[in-house]
């Protein structure tokens, strides 16, 4: 709205500008018209009366705004003695010409050759030397007074002959476009001249339409005032004590830079000289948030989120499951010697097994000490033998390996990649974001042979695998992840701007949230993208980022816990001095005003803002290490697997708390409680299906209440009445709620019998 205003604004300025050129160059036509009329009635007059003309009267005629001057006589004669005072009127006619508009029309003006570097710029564009009529003391002006001629004769000549030829040039001058061509002259130092002037002419004038814009006139004797007050200020530049434009290029420069208040305390320019940042937040447009979606489950989760199992369901369908059951089964009729083929009840028992001993903390326990009969867990044991855990976790696998050599060329995520592809479309599938998401890293502990493990000293775990996710602010759920597989093929010399592709990649499909990130991803480009994508950025940057302010970059000379702002239309900066020596710089294109807190450290609220949102990965990663199924081994797919099992875990909980918050309120460890749901739901088919009892008691044990428990759900069971009927055992009225279980009918609590399943 403003920039409209502000163009209206300019483009009446200049209309109202190019108007008054109109004018004054109709002005001047009119008065040059007028001039050759009165020269050729005064030329009649003469040759007709040839009554000698009075120097002073001649003065008079000549001094019209043509700016024609007669030629200076030789100092013998009275005339020339008359003529001496030319060159004050010289200096009149100059000053009357320059107080004109930018347009500079002047008449034919004659010096002497020791003044000629010393002639206006005005001069210079209407004549050209090989055009200039002889000064006095040449030999045509001497042969001229030898032939006897009077001195009026003498000093109408030039009218005669040489002013009608100037006067055809000034008309062709007025008759062409003053900024096309000024390249007409033969000497190449006057043409720059000329270049020079008219590009100063420009830049003049688009000050004049800035300042008209910014002050708007009311009437035209205004406009006509600011176009004086400037031609004289010009005229004072090209004045007799002036040198000349052409030999004083490096000082014009300087203050041209000066004059345009480059790194002033009004505009900040970047490093790179293409940014102007403002320190006033007034040059910002206000920030209007688009609309998104309601942010929780989508309807397609809430339809089949029952209980906690169908919530981990989510993540891995009867697809994902009936693959894995395909390749495993394939691999390890190849690598395991006696094997037999899992089923999918084995296939779901191992995937609960790994659920439970993340419950039980057993990540560095051996297999041994997991099914040992003393100090085990008689879960394990009652689920399936030690020697078919061994073999199903070594034979597991997610791809054929056969196959995996022309694939692997062209994909270094080759062994995993159809199940983690299909994994990763069904995240955002299950859930809408809120406001506000997260990029940020992942790193998973891995110490086997792989091409893209990393090596990061500061990192808990040195080497392991790094993968990219986005995730919710308001719940850490997992919404899209990217593994980093190294440097792609195509960029031998190294990937450019891989943050800010891993940014976009990531947040493909939403629109209107912010996203916060850290200096590794935030940039300049990345925020211009985003925000054709309606979406927003926050995040710390770098300071060598070429698009900031020397003046944020540089914290001497500022106080502790001072805060520095720098505005454009959609983007802000601020820098903040956390202690000595340490500068905090963020951009955010979300807000527009420099808020900061009164109290404590003082920190700006973008920074608190930033500190709100830049956990949601860490706090990810906080919840899944605790209960993690992770497990020692050398093949990389297998830690992937086992990642992509806790997250799957940590969302679903996300899910099913938010479809039943009711479950368990009040409870510290409600999540404890929905992962022994889960893991006991995938293990309880595997356990009822076993053939043989377990050698160790308490697992056997286990087998046995399993099983009761599953007769006793599958027994058909009557419930309560619903309402009150007549106890038919009682004689007298008694009504009821209760009945029997086999018969059905209604009976009170003193013909009720209680008997064990055995009995029964």
């Amino acid at each position: 709205m403003f920039k409209n205003l502000v163009k209206e604004r300019l483009m009446a300025a200049a209309e109202e500008i190019f108007a008054l050129f109109e004018r004054t160059i109709a002005s001047y036509e009119e008065d040059l018209c007028h001039t050759r009329e009165e020269n050729e009635r005064l030329r009649e007059a003469v040759c007709k009366t040839q009554i000698p003309v009075q120097v002073e009267d001649f003065q008079q005629l000549v001094g019209r705004p043509d700016g024609v001057t007669p030629l200076p006589q030789e100092r013998s004669s009275p005339l020339t003695q008359e003529v001496t005072q030319l060159p004050h009127i010289k200096e009149e006619e100059e000053e009357l010409c320059l107080r004109g508009p930018k347009l500079l029309l002047t008449g034919v003006s004659m010096e002497t050759e020791n003044h000629e570097a010393k002639l206006p710029e005005s001069s210079r564009l209407l004549h050209s030397p090989s055009k200039q009529p002889s000064c006095s003391g040449s030999p045509q002006h001497m042969s001229t007074e030898a032939e006897g001629g009077s001195p009026a004769d003498n000093l109408l000549a030039p009218l005669s002959d040489t002013e009608v030829k100037d006067e055809e040039d000034i008309q062709e001058h007025l008759n062409t476009d003053w900024g096309s061509d000024m390249r007409t002259y033969t000497n190449d130092k006057h043409s720059e001249c000329s270049e020079k002037n008219t590009a100063a002419m420009k830049k003049n004038f688009c000050r004049a339409a800035h300042d008209a814009v910014m002050e708007p006139l009311e009437d035209d004797d205004i406009l006509h005032e600011d176009f004086s007050s400037e031609s004289q200020e010009s005229s004072d530049d090209f004045g007799p004590d002036i040198k000349d434009p052409c030999s004083s290029e490096e000082e014009e420069e300087e203050k041209e830079e000066k004059n345009g208040n480059i790194d002033s305390q009004d505009v900040w320019r970047s490093r790179n000289r293409e940014i102007l940042w403002s320190p006033s937040h007034e040059v910002a447009l206000p920030f209007l948030p688009p609309p998104i979606w309601n942010s929780g489950p989508t309807n397609y989760a809430v339809s089949r989120i029952r209980s906690p199992e169908t919530a981990f369901g989510l993540f891995f369908p009867e697809d994902i499951m009936q693959h894995l059951l395909q390749m495993t089964n394939l691999q390890g009729q190849r690598s395991v010697t006696a094997w037999q083929d899992i089923n999918m009840v084995e296939l779901r028992a191992y995937l609960g097994l790994l659920i439970l001993s993340g419950i039980f903390k057993s990540r560095h326990e051996s297999t041994k000490s997991m099914w040992d009969g003393e100090t085990g867990r008689s879960v394990f044991a009652a689920t399936m033998s030690k020697k078919r855990f061994v073999s199903i976790n070594r034979a597991v696998s997610f791809d054929d390996e056969l196959s995996r050599p022309t694939r692997h060329i062209r994909d270094n995520l080759a062994p995993i990649r159809d199940v983690w592809t299909k994994w990763n479309t069904l995240l955002p599938r299950m859930f809408n974001p809120s406001r506000d998401v997260c990029v940020d890293e992942q790193f998973i502990p891995f110490r086997g042979h792989c091409s893209f493990k990393l090596l990061i000293p500061p990192k808990p775990a040195k080497y392991g695998l790094k993968i990219w996710t986005l995730c919710d602010v308001e719940t850490s759920y997992a919404w899209n992840m990217q593994v980093h597989t190294g440097t792609p093929a195509s960029a031998a010399a190294g990937e450019v701007d891989q943050g800010m592709r891993v940014v976009l990649e990531l947040s493909d499909g939403l629109e209107g949230h912010t996203i916060t990130t850290n200096n590794f991803f935030t940039s300049f480009p990345l925020a211009a993208e985003l925000q054709k994508k309606k979406m927003a950025l926050v995040g710390t940057i770098r300071t060598n980022k070429q698009e900031l302010p020397p003046q944020l970059v540089k914290i001497g000379g500022r106080k502790v816990l001072s805060s520095k702002f720098a505005f454009t239309e959609k983007r802000t900066l601020v820098s903040y001095v956390a202690k000595k020596g340490k500068n905090v710089l963020l951009m955010s294109t979300k807000h527009r005003e420099p808020k900061v807190q009164d109290t404590g450290k003082k920190e700006p609220q973008m920074i608190l803002d930033y500190n709100l949102c830049k956990g949601a990965v860490n706090r990810l990663n906080q919840a899944c290490a605790p209960f993690t199924c992770r497990r020692r081994t050398h093949r990389w797919p297998i830690t992937l697997f086992y990642h992509m099992v806790d997250v799957s875990c940590y969302n679903a909980y996300v899910l099913f708390t938010a479809v039943r918050p009711e479950w368990n309120r009040g409870k510290s460890f409600k999540r404890r409680l929905f992962l022994e749901e889960i893991g006991k739901s995938l293990t309880t088919p595997a356990i009822l299906q076993r053939s043989r009892l377990p050698k160790a008691l308490a697992a056997a044990n286990l087998v046995e209440q399993t099983r009761m428990q599953q007769e006793e759900e599958q027994r058909p069971r009557r419930g309560s009445l619903g309402k009150r009927k007549q106890c038919s055992m009682c004689t007298r009225r008694k009504r009821v709620v209760l009945q029997c279980n086999i018969c059905g009918k209604a009976t009170c609590k003193n013909h009720l019998k209680m008997l064990c399943d055995s009995c029964q």
